[in-house]
């Protein structure tokens, strides 16, 4: 089965970004930095590199929720009357409810509906799914 592999991830001026990851070891400025290749989708500039927090970075499941918007790592969403969030968990896409700590694989959630992340809205992470 193939899929699109792709990524987000946000500008340290708070811009989310999609694109292509890659990962500069650079020991001279101070370690590790990360950049997405964004596409400008224009004839003489084909894109470039812009540099994100790598705290952010999300990679895209494969799957998209019931409205059609891509799910990817990271994102919070309505799982029946549950708020669950996407991680990579266990070799596949989870979605953890933090209320009560249990964890269903994303593949078998057709119902589920992004709602916010987990970058724009961390209380959520502290909360549980209740807040």
């Amino acid at each position: 089965m193939k899929r699109e592999i792709k990524f987000r991830g946000k500008t340290y001026s708070g811009e989310w970004v999609y694109g292509d990851l890659k990962r500069v070891n650079d020991n001279r400025r101070g370690g590790e930095f990360y950049y997405i290749w964004v596409d400008t989708n224009d004839v003489e500039d084909e894109g470039k590199y812009v540099r994100i927090d790598s705290e952010t970075v999300g990679q895209f499941t494969g799957l998209k929720d019931k409205n059609g918007k891509d799910i990817y790592e990271g994102d919070i969403g309505l799982h029946g009357e549950s708020k669950r969030f996407v991680e990579y968990r266990w070799s596949n896409f989870t979605l953890t409810d933090m209320g009560k700590n249990n964890t269903i694989l994303l593949s078998f959630s057709p119902d589920f509906k992004i709602i916010d992340n987990i970058h724009d809205n961390p209380e959520f992470l502290k909360g549980g799914s209740d807040e």
